[in-house]
């Protein structure tokens, strides 16, 4: 039989964290010398960590961007089911010629089929379009420069808010409720609970199915801009985009 002690240790997932912490904590010690007093280290050189652990650079860039630029919060996005501000950003190393940038457009349009125009000044490309009514807005700004590329794809989704909320729950609610509620309850059938009751809860059922198809929309339109901010990336000579998993 063999023995248990020649079999290579096993570590528990806790201890894995632990290993991992304390290994990056003396990567940054000996890093520090040449970032200065404060220490600290790049993001480059965090990508460099994540990917001996298998971690996609995609994910640390998504991760950074948001604690620069942190979603916001509060009692209105809560309401709302999310942000109505979708924004997502990437920084790839390489840069865009005039034929690049040419071709992304129509990648672009692919994802936003509202009505837009492309204007470019020097390498910084800015694509503006819209929906019918302005219920969706769209930027997308890619701009190469110092050797590397930012792309940024941000959407608005405060007039689709608008027209959902207000269509479900002020038209499909209030005015359906208030206008067979009261009338059934007080004439037909001689209660005030029915009459107040029945408004109520058609104005929080079709609030809730409204926030619910907000909430589905914000995640489908995050989804459909990370893709194109991948499909951009692609395109950034020397940058090289790494598969999910």
């Amino acid at each position: 039989m063999t023995s248990n002690s020649n079999l290579p240790r096993r570590y528990t997932e806790d201890q894995v964290s632990e290993i991992l912490k304390h290994a990056t904590d003396l990567q940054a010690e000996e890093s520090a010398p040449r970032h200065g007093s404060d220490g600290g280290m790049t993001l480059a050189e965090i990508q460099e960590i994540a990917a001996e652990v298998g971690i996609n650079p995609k994910h640390l860039q998504t991760a950074a961007a948001r604690l620069d630029r942190p979603e916001p919060s509060g009692l209105g996005v809560v309401l709302a089911g999310g942000p109505l501000v979708v924004r997502v950003e990437r920084v790839v190393p390489g840069e865009m010629s005039e034929g690049d940038f040419a071709r992304i457009v129509p990648d672009i349009q692919r994802v936003f089929t509202g009505h837009g125009n492309a204007t470019m000044v020097g390498s910084t490309l800015t694509y503006s379009a819209e929906t019918g009514q302005k219920q969706r807005t769209l930027q997308v700004v890619v701009s190469s420069q110092d050797g590397q590329t930012l792309i940024r794809a941000e959407e608005r989704l405060h007039g689709l808010a608008g027209a959902l909320f207000g269509g479900l729950v002020g038209g499909g609610g209030t005015g359906v409720g208030v206008g067979v509620g009261v009338p059934l309850g007080l004439e037909a059938m001689g209660s005030v609970f029915f009459a107040v009751a029945f408004p109520v809860a058609l104005v929080g059922t079709c609030y809730v199915i409204a926030r619910t198809i907000m909430k589905r929309t914000i995640r489908s339109r995050r989804e459909a801009l990370s893709d194109l901010v991948d499909e951009i990336a692609a395109r950034v000579p020397s940058a090289k985009v790494l598969p999910e998993g």
